[in-house]
């Protein structure tokens, strides 16, 4: 049994960590978030704004709205992370309107003037409002490191163990980089790795409330990600599959299930209905734009997810080796788990290879597969680290990815460094050349530029962070060496 002191603990260690490292609003489509946010909570509308200078600058910023039957522009994203956002943001709106002098403002009535893209997405995000918006992700990436810890140490039943490998997700995989962004990824990891975890303590405790907590998560997702849809079967099976043979439980488990996630299909088809007449259409042009098809060359992409430099999810995040020295042992304790598992992962890799925008643009290594990172480390909850080189083994992988995330989160990725380094000749190149080579060098050559270091104010909030990091990280150690010595 974890105690619930020391899962705060662990929710405030990580939530440290990744605000101190948070980036915030940083990419275009993390701007319409951030506006159908601010549409929400100061003009108290559900379309986006029509005079907004940033949003109409440029072509390849301005894809992310469509036009609805009453003439207003409405976001075409999934509204799932805003909706998430809107607590967070208005208490920054709040800040913002205390200290603000509305020298932030990008909206006007010149909607043709051009203005300096990377600038003003660099001083939109260094705003209260956008900055607390975005901070729904660190928070939801330190709960998932939370759920993790419970998971692992249910699976494996060492709780030192549970942790070292809650550290190893947490600080040493492209779990710690995308905690700092404003992108979709983080929260829906949350949820879809939070729902295989309730459908397993439901599987152990037999109580139907995690089958609608499980459902709930599994909606939310999709209110996210429209795409998890494609996951939700492997849940629903899990779910079926733990109830058998008991016909009666399977019908109260599959009705509660396919209930509860329901419930946010039918708000998405409603949301669809109100922007566009129709239940179906979503209005996601952007797609096009950048030719968003189902046709993708999975021999170039899923060489290029699985190992090679520039993409490879196992390089960009080395301990998650681990989970698949494990998976043997997985199936031998619990198969329905493990077979769940992996329909999951190779459904992720399947689709999010398969788009032909598989390789996320700029980003740090296989954005669209962060949320397999749970999944595939799940397994290695299984090890057993009694030989020496097994140890030698996770402290290798351990100081790999733990310095392959420090060179992404010290320098923003997004920006400058990775854009410049691809020229057309080698931009398709994802096997032989790597987004770390480009990174490492920006080190050298870039000022630090953490939010908390911007004046007086942030450097004190700063400052409380490192104090809480510490202090939580001592606990968290003091508290393994009393149940070693126990």
């Amino acid at each position: 049994m974890v105690s619930k002191k020391l899962q705060i603990t662990l929710f405030c260690f990580f939530a440290a960590i990744y605000m101190l490292t948070f980036r915030g609003v940083s990419a275009g489509d993390n701007i319409y978030h951030y506006e159908f946010v601010k549409s929400i909570l100061q003009r108290q509308q559900l379309s986006l704004p029509q005079n907004n200078r940033l949003l109409a600058t440029d072509r390849s910023i301005s894809l992310f709205f469509a036009i609805g039957r009453d003439d207003k522009p409405y976001l075409t994203l999934p509204p799932g992370l805003a909706v998430a956002s809107l607590p967070l943001g208005s208490l920054g709106f709040l800040i913002e309107s205390i200290i603000s002098d509305d020298s932030h403002d990008t909206e006007g009535d010149n909607t043709e003037e051009r203005i300096d893209l990377t600038a003003a997405v660099r001083e939109l995000g260094s705003t209260p409002s956008a900055t607390m918006a975005a901070m729904v992700n660190p928070l939801a990436m330190a709960l998932l490191m939370v759920v993790f810890f419970l998971f692992s140490n249910r699976i494996g039943g060492n709780r030192k163990w549970a942790l070292v490998l809650t550290m190893l997700l947490g600080c040493c995989s492209i779990i710690w980089p995308y905690s700092s962004s404003y992108w979709t990824q983080p929260l829906t990891t949350l949820c879809l790795f939070s729902a295989l975890y309730c459908l397993y303590r439901f599987k152990e405790e037999s109580l139907h409330r995690y089958i609608v907590f499980a459902g709930l998560l599994l909606g939310y997702s999709m209110l996210t990600r429209f795409e998890t849809v494609l996951f939700v079967p492997w849940f629903l099976i899990y779910a079926v599959a733990v109830s058998y043979p008991d016909r009666s439980r399977i019908f109260r488990t599959a009705g509660l299930i396919l209930a509860a996630s329901g419930f946010f299909v039918l708000l998405i088809m409603l949301w669809n209905y109100y922007r566009f007449g129709s239940m179906l259409n979503t209005g996601a042009g952007h797609q096009l734009y950048f030719s968003g098809t189902f046709r993708g060359n999975l021999t170039t992409s899923i060489p290029a997810n699985l190992i090679g430099l520039n993409r490879s999810i196992f390089l960009y995040s080395p301990p998650l080796l681990l989970g698949l020295l494990a998976f043997p042992a997985l199936y031998r304790s619990r198969k329905i788990l493990a077979l769940v598992t992996t329909l999951i992962i190779c459904t992720g890799l399947l689709l999010y290879s398969k788009i032909t925008m598989w390789y996320g643009g700029i980003s740090w290594g296989p954005r669209f597969l962060v949320i397999l990172t749970p999944f595939l480390l799940l397994p290695a909850s299984l090890i057993r680290f009694d030989a020496r080189w097994k140890r030698w083994l996770i402290l290798v992988l351990a100081l790999a990815g733990v310095c392959i995330q420090s060179i992404a989160v010290i320098v923003p990725y997004q920006f400058d460094a990775i854009s410049d380094y691809y020229n057309p000749g080698n931009a398709g190149d994802h096997i032989l050349r790597s987004d770390i080579v480009p990174q490492f060098k920006a080190l050298f050559s870039e000022n630090l530029d953490f939010w908390w270091l911007a004046n007086p104010i942030t450097v004190f909030i700063g400052i409380l962070l490192i104090l809480i990091l510490l202090s939580t990280g001592w606990i968290l150690v003091r508290s393994e060496s009393r149940q070693y010595d126990a």
